[in-house]
């Protein structure tokens, strides 16, 4: 097949084809006539699939594109390695948001409206980290330079931390700097007692080291780039500024795409790591110090150990630009652990605790239901279908939607609730309407349950969550249930094997709990879904 890059030829009095359809887009100049009923197949699947007009405006734009450039062409036709040909031609010449508009666009007409394949169309380059100069405002870096002796010291954190000026700019400044955030450089927020600060600085550097030529000098000589570096990751390693560590990591972290408990995890892991050297800049780090740190901790989960090592993976490599050699960074082997649950017996006493029907919905739904926190946090009255009995989660691990199914008896526990109760927007809400419950009351409320049923060993949140998996295989309905499609939540059949430690691992035997008023299953969708 020819390139399909080829751009059609458009002739002035081509009809002009409204196909708008529930987009906001009326016309386009361009003869679509002959894929009309593509376009109302996208059109229409766009409305089912619950899509917002302005992203609805967005794809049909991107469709559009994509189209112009076949306009011969059979496009239900077309494989995956023509259109791959395509994105990556059209990468060299659009706009990087046009391009990712289109490939969306191109990913929803041959995944959700034909309901093909996942396509991934690897063009992005790896997202680099970097660091970038960290901005404090005065009074915070004030208050870190309060135990700061130096007056040079002071100076040198005042101009990167605050005035941000490049390190090749402070290499160059003269000792008489009179005026300067008048003229030459502007002081971010323009604080006049930030330049006083500046000014009292100066004076103080001028009379105490008798400076030569230049503001910050290296034995009365100008800095290189190189030795200003130095000098300023030895005062943050001297004076242990993790303050400035912390908010320069988070700065960085926040630029990733990291989800926010992965990113908290990483910064956790490397503070820590910095604190055991007295905050040493990790310039001044050696392989030797990280292998002797991780040895240290070898006696830890291999969870803690893996976190560890992703987070010296990430600073070391990606930020810092100091890669540490593949010997050091050896991952551990996952431990093989047996979860605690909820036995039916515990269930039932914890459910006989209390009449409330707030509580005892949430009780259900999370362990019959085998939801997540989140997932019942964010579980919107638009996501219940009392019709087909599941419920619709969005995305929260694995950034993969799925749906669940529940019972009878909960189809009409639900209906109770929302008649007695009358959310708003979300299942839960806490004591403003509209808004979500929040996840420590939740916890709270299973805590106290818990207390109440007289169960003595401590609980936690997940547990409620591995009574489900580990018990289901113990009853006596059989569901259906395929190796690709493993339990409620869960990535992998891999990853729920650890829950049937007492079944000898019949998992494709799975039954549903017997004269449990619960869930039969839950699956989770071969593609993204929009709520029912």
């Amino acid at each position: 097949m020819a390139l399909l890059s080829t751009y059609p030829v458009i002739h002035p009095n081509k009809e002009r084809v409204a196909i708008g359809i529930g987009a906001g887009i009326k016309d386009h100049d361009l003869d679509f006539s002959h894929q009309r009923p593509i376009f109302e197949a996208f059109t229409e699947s766009m409305i089912l699939k619950r899509l917002s007009p302005v992203t609805r405006k967005i794809y049909l734009q991107g469709f559009k594109r994509f189209l112009s450039h076949h306009t011969g062409s059979d496009i239900n036709k077309l494989c995956y390695g023509e259109l791959l040909i395509f994105v990556k031609e059209q990468a060299l010449l659009m706009h990087p948001t046009k391009l990712k508009q289109t490939i969306s666009a191109i990913k929803f007409y041959y995944e959700r409206t034909r309901g093909g394949d996942k396509m991934f169309f690897p063009l992005a380059k790896d997202k680099r980290a970097s660091l970038f100069t960290l901005y404090l405002p005065f009074y915070d870096l004030k208050e870190l330079l309060n135990g700061i002796d130096s007056p040079g010291d002071k100076l040198l954190l005042f101009l990167v931390y605050h005035a941000n000026f490049k390190l090749r700019d402070i290499c160059r400044l003269p000792k008489e700097v009179d005026g300067i955030f008048e003229h030459q450089f502007r002081l971010p927020g323009n604080d006049e007692r930030a330049k006083q600060y500046f000014q009292e600085l100066v004076s103080e550097c001028n009379n105490q080291y008798r400076l030569n030529t230049y503001l910050i000098e290296n034995k009365g000589q100008a800095h290189s780039l190189s030795t200003l570096k130095r000098k300023v990751f030895r005062v943050l390693s001297h004076y242990r500024l993790a303050d400035i560590y912390r908010k320069q990591y988070q700065q960085i972290l926040k630029r990733t795409d990291y989800s926010v408990r992965t990113r908290a995890m990483y910064l956790n892991a490397f503070m820590k790591f910095l604190k055991h050297f007295n905050y040493k800049h990790p310039v001044f780090i050696t392989d030797g110090d990280i292998r002797t740190y991780i040895a240290l901790h070898r006696k830890n989960s291999s969870a803690h150990l893996n976190t560890m090592i992703s987070s010296f993976k990430f600073f070391f490599d990606k930020v810092h630009k100091l890669p540490v050699s593949p010997q050091i960074l050896v991952r551990p082997r996952n431990d093989l652990h047996v979860s605690e649950y909820f036995s039916e017996s515990e269930m039932a006493a914890m459910l006989g605790t209390t009449d409330y029907l707030k509580h005892k919905l949430l009780l259900e739904l999370r362990c019959i239901s085998s939801l997540r926190q989140q997932e019942i946090q964010n579980l919107r009255l638009v996501d219940i279908d009392f019709k087909r009995n599941r419920l619709f989660l969005k995305a929260t691990e694995g950034k993969r939607n799925r749906y669940s199914l529940f019972s009878q008896h909960l189809n009409d526990l639900l209906r109770t609730y929302l008649a007695v109760h009358k959310p708003k927007t979300f299942l839960f809400e806490g004591h403003r309407p509209g808004m979500k419950c929040s996840i420590t009351n939740m916890s709270a409320i299973f805590k106290n349950m818990a207390k109440a049923a007289g169960i003595q060993r401590r609980g936690h949140k997940q547990m409620l969550r591995h009574s489900f998996t580990t018990q289901s295989p113990e009853g006596n309905k059989d569901i259906v249930y395929r190796q690709e499609m493993p339990l409620p939540g869960y990535e992998s059949i891999k990853a729920s094997e650890r829950y049937t430690h007492f079944s000898g691992g019949a998992l494709l035997n799975m039954k549903s709990p017997s004269g449990r008023p619960g869930v039969q299953t839950s699956f989770k969708a071969n593609r993204n879904h929009s709520p029912p």
